[in-house]
């Protein structure tokens, strides 16, 4: 059984060392989920000798609340086990429409406009961001499961922030 987190980042700090951002979107409670995310991150601890922390993008309360639960695994008397996601969702994501705004913080607009774009009061906010994407034309060609870099048309621009 292939499990695969939805992005994975290593992140050096000067203070801190480093760590694994591991990144689930979820629509939705999935009670397969909390399996899944505990193996990640035991899995990419025991991989990568780096603590891994697990953040959960949701785009309504629901499933934020559902999500920031603790997992604990183990017998009743001894957790062996345990995960506390760090969620990020409507309720604790400020939102971000304006450029000048998005521009000062590029990731804390990305995550704002995954967590609100189920937002009935914002009409047309994903028409605003399409301008961040590369024109049609310097998209991938899908060829399968992975498209490799030599697909796109185009050189895209990359934030040179930390990883």
């Amino acid at each position: 059984m292939a499990r695969r987190v939805d992005t994975l980042m290593r992140v050096d700090t000067a203070d801190s060392g480093s760590y694994l951002l591991a990144v689930e979107a979820q629509g939705r409670p999935d009670p397969d989920k909390l399996n899944s995310w505990t193996y990640y991150l035991a899995y990419l601890y025991a991989e990568h000798k780096l603590p891994p922390l697990l953040l959960v993008v949701c785009q309504d309360k629901p499933t934020a609340s559902w999500a920031a639960q603790p997992i604990h695994i183990g017998l009743p008397a001894h957790t062996s086990i345990a995960v506390f996601p760090l969620v990020l969702g409507p309720e604790n994501l400020p939102t971000i429409i304006d450029p000048d705004e998005a521009a000062e913080d590029l990731a804390l607009a990305v995550f704002s406009a995954l967590a609100h774009a189920n937002d009935p009061a914002l009409p047309g906010y994903w028409r605003r961001w399409r301008r961040c994407s590369p024109p049609s034309e310097a998209r991938p060609r899908r060829t399968g499961r992975n498209t490799p870099r030599s697909a796109w048309a185009t050189p895209r621009a990359a934030h040179s922030g930390g990883t």
